[in-house]
């Protein structure tokens, strides 16, 4: 196969530019596809994991709304939270959304327990005007300003993912179908290739 090349080389202040063609064997692509090698229904030409995508949650082409992530097969909140214009919220504190969707407390209150307040009842403390208790506050997780994401628990101040996941650059992930985190945490697999039983093939 002939590919037309053009080079440049500087030359202190001169550019002089040259081209030519370059003979060059063919690169092979990844191996071919197979749904058999899925460890779950592929979805088109993927395979997917249909219990944490939120693309294809529970079933291909079923898309959770912005914000809202897929756990379990189901586009749903973490529990304790709810979904407020198409974002998961905890009306026990968000101070935009205390109590109910679209409650927001006035300057210099808070929400606390789903109403808004002069202050936190202890051990809750003041997270930009949201009550909350740093050891399982998932959106506050150890610091007002660390919030676990993609499905990740917040269990003594520390973000933890569920079974069967691991935690990847911020999001709980199953590295065994995943082609980001593909067997571990930021192993890519290039091309088209899938990730199986946490190997690119």
């Amino acid at each position: 196969m002939r590919y037309s090349v053009c080079a440049a080389l500087a030359v202190g202040a001169a550019l002089a530019g040259s081209c030519g063609e370059l003979e060059v064997d063919a690169i092979a692509g990844p191996p071919a596809y197979s749904p058999e090698a899925c460890n779950g229904p592929p979805c088109g030409d993927r395979c997917v994991d249909t219990s944490t995508d939120a693309l294809h949650c529970g079933e291909c082409g079923n898309a959770c709304s912005a914000g809202v992530p897929c756990v379990a097969g189901r586009c749903a909140c973490p529990n304790g939270s709810e979904t407020c214009g198409g974002q998961c919220v905890d009306l026990l504190t968000d101070p935009v959304h205390c109590g109910e969707c679209g409650n927001a407390c006035a300057t210099g209150t808070v929400c606390n327990d789903g109403g808004c307040a002069a202050g936190c009842d202890p051990p809750k403390v003041n997270c930009s005007g949201a009550c909350v208790v740093l050891l399982n506050d998932t959106l506050h997780c150890g610091d007002c300003r660390i919030q676990c994401g993609g499905g990740a628990l917040c269990i003594g101040g520390t973000c933890l993912c569920p079974p069967n996941s691991t935690l990847c650059s911020g999001a709980c992930v199953n590295t065994r179908v995943d082609v980001r985190h593909c067997g571990r945490c930021d192993a890519h697999c290039g091309g088209a290739a899938e990730c199986v039983n946490g190997q690119c093939v």
